[in-house]
């Protein structure tokens, strides 16, 4: 199962932080972690090319964690993510159609129904 992940890392140089401001990066990252899940959510509810019984999943599967201690990260780890977000595999249709009962094709190759 593929994971479709987002990250966002702060590195600072220089002088050495202070507790507080680590303490306020922190949150300030958890925020941005969370409205980045908040608009995920709402492009996959908005989006015509998921059907609408996998957008309830999909967006439960949206998680944010703080992975260090300034990075956060938001993943979906469901089983469909890593196609829905790269486009999903090409198939071969006519193996389908020609086991197909709605699809009849005479010896003539012409429609038979």
């Amino acid at each position: 199962m593929a994971t479709f992940k987002l990250s966002l890392n702060v590195s600072v140089q220089g002088t050495p932080i202070q507790a507080d401001a680590l303490s306020h990066a922190r949150r300030a990252l958890q925020k941005i972690g969370m409205e980045t899940r908040s608009r995920w959510a709402e492009l996959i509810e908005q989006s015509p090319s998921i059907p609408r019984e996998q957008k309830a999943d999909y967006v439960q599967s949206l998680t944010v964690e703080n992975t260090g201690p300034l990075q956060v990260s938001v993943y979906s780890d469901w089983k469909y993510a890593y196609e829905i977000e790269n486009g999903r595999p090409s198939r071969a249709l006519k193996r389908m159609l020609d086991t197909s009962m709605k699809v009849r094709v005479s010896t003539s190759k012409k429609n038979a129904g």
